[in-house]
C-alpha cells in the first residue's frame, strides 16, 4: 500500500482545559440514550450508543413519538442523534464486528414493556451509507446464542469469527455457582455449541466480563479475578498458565480495566497487557486501587511489572490513542459498579506511555495527569478514540430506572477530549490513501519503493509510524476487540515540493490485525494525521 502526508494547521478552539498540552475538553452535544455501550460505525464518523430499556431515555422513535428509542445513531461530525429501533433488551450486552463491518449485540437481559428478552440475542448493525439512511438493527428469533448470558465478553478472533465467553443467566451483584455460564462459543457457531470452560467456574465470584485479548500468535490471553491464562485457538483448550496479578480480583464489580498495548514492529509484535485499577474490595466504603500490572504473556518467563497510577480509580476505561499511547478515563475511588454503589468520581484523565523515553526515565514514572472534566462518569460510561484523534466521552448511569435529578444523575452530555498531540508545534501530518491502491489491505510477502535511478530506499525515518487502529466495542469498562497494530515502512520517499511517499506492508495475518475495518493514521514525531479507513481483508 502507498500512501502520501503532507501538513495542515487547522486551529482547534479552546473550550475548557487549563494548559492545551494536558489536553483540552469540549462540550459537543446530547446522546439521546445513556451510552452504556458504544462502538464506532465502519467507514462512517458515526457512533452507534445502546441502552438498557428503562426509564431513563430521551429519545424517541420516529415512527411512535410517544416509545422511547433505547439505541442511537450519533453523528460526531453535526452532533445529532438518530433514533433505532431495538426488539430485545440488550442491558449489560457484549458486542463486535464482523468482516465486513456489520455490528454484532449479543446478550441482555429480561424483557421490559413491549421489548422481549434479550439473554441469547443476536442483533446486527451493518453501517449506512449515501443511499441508504434507514439502516437499523436487524434482530431474527431464528439466530440466537447457544445459551443465554448476562455480562459476556467477546473477541475478534483471526480468521474474523467471535469468540464469545461468560456472563451469568441473569442479573446479579457478583456471579456464582447457581447463575453463572462457565463456557464458550463461537459466532459463526460451531456444530457443537457452547463448550465447557471450568476456568469460569475456578475465578468466582469476580469473573463478570472477562478480559480477553487476541495475541498475535492467534491464541487468546484471558483473565478473571486474579488469574490469567493463554487459550489455544486451535486446539480451544489452556494452553499456559501465567503468575496471579498481586492484589484484589479486577472484573466486575469490582472493575478494573485491561488493554493490549499497542503492537509494534519494531519489537516484532511481542505482546503485551496491561491492566489497571478496581476497587480494593466489595463494599461501599471500598476505595479505588493504584495499582497497574504489565505482563508479557508469550515471554520465556512471564512476570507481572506493577506500576501505580497517581491516585485509584474503579470502572476505569483505557483507550488507545493515535499517537500510541493509553489515556484512562472515568470511573470512582469509592465504592464498586453497580447501581448507587460509587461517589468520590475521578474526574482528571491519566496518560500511560508504554514506550521508555527520557521523560519517562527522568520522572521514574509512565502516567502524567490531564486537564480534568467537570462531569462525573461513573457507572455505564464509555470512552472511544475517533477519528480526528480526539476521544469520545459519553454515559454515566448510575441510576436505576429513573431519570429523578441526584447527586450523579442519568448523563446525556457528551464531550470530546483533544490530547495534547493536536497542540503540538509540529504541523499534523495529512493521511492520503493513493487512490490506485483503494482502502483495502492485503497481506503481501514483501512490498518496496523504487527510486527513479532504479534503488531502492531503505532509509525510512524513525519518527514516522504508520497505525491501524480498532477502537473495539465499549462497555462496563470493558473494549473488546481494541488493538493498535503498527505497519511496517519498507520504504520512504521525499521529494522537495511534493509529498513524501511511503510505502507499507500489509498485517502479515489476522492473528496481528483480524480482518474488518480499522483507523489509519501516519505519525510525525509522535503527531498524528486524522484517520482514514482501510480495510483489512479475510484471509
Amino acid at each position: 500500500m502507498v500512501i502520501a502526508a503532507q501538513y495542515d494547521q487547522n486551529p482547534i478552539i479552546n473550550h475548557y482545559g487549563a494548559s492545551k498540552e494536558m489536553g483540552q475538553w469540549d462540550l459537543v452535544g446530547l446522546s439521546g440514550v445513556s451510552a452504556m455501550h458504544g462502538t464506532l460505525i465502519p467507514n462512517t464518523n458515526k457512533i452507534v450508543f445502546l441502552e438498557k430499556v428503562e426509564k431513563n431515555s430521551n429519545a424517541y422513535l420516529p415512527d411512535d413519538p410517544t416509545s422511547y428509542s433505547w439505541s442511537v445513531e450519533y453523528d460526531i461530525d453535526d452532533s445529532t442523534f438518530r433514533s433505532l429501533h431495538i426488539k430485545t433488551n440488550l442491558f449489560c450486552s457484549a458486542g463486535g464486528y464482523r468482516p465486513d463491518g456489520t455490528i454484532v449485540s449479543l446478550g441482555g437481559a429480561e424483557a421490559q414493556a413491549n421489548i422481549a428478552e434479550g439473554w441469547n440475542s443476536l442483533r446486527f448493525l451493518s453501517a449506512c451509507n449515501a443511499t441508504s439512511s434507514a439502516c437499523d438493527w436487524d434482530t431474527r428469533d431464528e439466530i440466537t446464542l447457544g445459551v443465554g448470558r448476562w455480562y459476556p465478553t467477546v473477541e475478534s478472533l483471526a480468521d474474523g469469527r467471535l469468540f464469545i465467553i461468560g456472563g451469568s443467566s441473569r442479573g446479579a451483584s457478583t456471579n456464582s455457582e447457581e447463575i453463572g455460564v462457565p463456557s464458550w462459543e463461537l459466532y459463526p457457531p460451531l456444530p457443537s455449541g457452547p463448550t465447557h470452560f471450568s476456568f469460569l467456574e475456578e475465578t468466582l465470584p469476580y469473573n463478570l466480563y472477562p478480559m480477553v485479548h487476541l495475541l498475535p500468535d492467534g491464541n487468546l490471553f484471558i483473565f478473571a479475578n486474579t488469574k490469567a491464562i493463554i487459550f489455544s485457538t486451535k486446539t480451544f483448550s489452556i494452553i499456559k498458565n501465567l503468575p496471579d496479578l498481586p492484589g484484589p480480583p479486577r472484573n466486575y464489580p469490582l472493575s478494573g480495566g485491561s488493554v493490549l498495548l499497542p503492537l509494534r514492529p519494531e519489537n516484532n509484535y511481542e505482546p503485551e497487557v496491561l491492566i489497571c485499577g478496581g476497587a480494593t474490595d466489595f463494599k461501599s466504603r471500598a476505595v479505588g486501587q493504584e495499582q497497574c500490572g504489565r505482563i508479557k504473556p508469550l515471554s520465556t518467563s512471564p512476570q507481572w511489572i506493577m506500576e501505580n497510577m497517581p491516585f485509584g480509580r474503579m470502572m476505569p476505561d483505557l483507550v488507545i490513542v493515535a499517537d500510541g499511547s493509553v489515556i484512562i478515563f472515568n470511573g470512582a475511588n469509592k465504592g464498586t459498579a453497580g447501581y448507587s454503589r460509587a461517589s468520590e468520581p475521578v474526574l482528571s484523565p491519566v496518560r500511560y506511555q508504554p514506550w521508555d523515553s527520557l521523560e519517562t526515565k527522568r520522572s521514574d514514572s509512565r502516567f502524567t495527569v490531564l486537564n480534568p472534566s467537570y462531569i462525573p462518569r461513573l457507572y455505564h460510561s464509555i470512552a472511544m478514540p475517533v477519528l480526528d484523534g480526539r476521544v469520545l466521552v459519553a454515559g454515566s448511569n448510575p441510576n436505576a430506572n429513573t431519570l429523578e435529578l441526584g447527586e450523579f444523575p442519568v448523563e446525556f452530555r457528551v464531550e470530546m477530549f483533544s490530547p495534547g498531540y493536536l497542540f503540538s508545534d509540529v504541523p499534523r501530518p495529512l493521511l492520503r490513501v493513493e487512490a490506485t491502491i483503494g482502502r483495502t489491505i492485503t497481506r503481501p510477502i514483501a512490498l518496496s519503493i523504487i527510486t527513479q535511478k532504479g534503488g531502492v530506499i531503505n532509509d525510512v525515518p524513525p519518527k514516522v509510524q504508520v497505525n491501524l487502529l480498532n477502537g473495539g466495542f465499549s462497555t462496563h469498562s470493558t473494549h473488546m476487540s481494541h488493538r493498535m497494530v503498527g505497519l511496517e515502512i519498507v520504504g520512504y520517499k521525499r521529494t522537495p515540493g511534493q509529498l513524501d511517499r511511503l510505502r507499507v506492508k500489509g498485517p502479515r495475518d489476522g492473528a496481528l490485525a483480524p480482518p474488518g475495518w480499522y483507523q489509519m493514521t501516519v505519525l510525525v514525531d509522535r503527531v498524528p494525521s486524522e484517520g482514514t479507513w482501510v480495510r483489512i481483508l479475510p484471509p
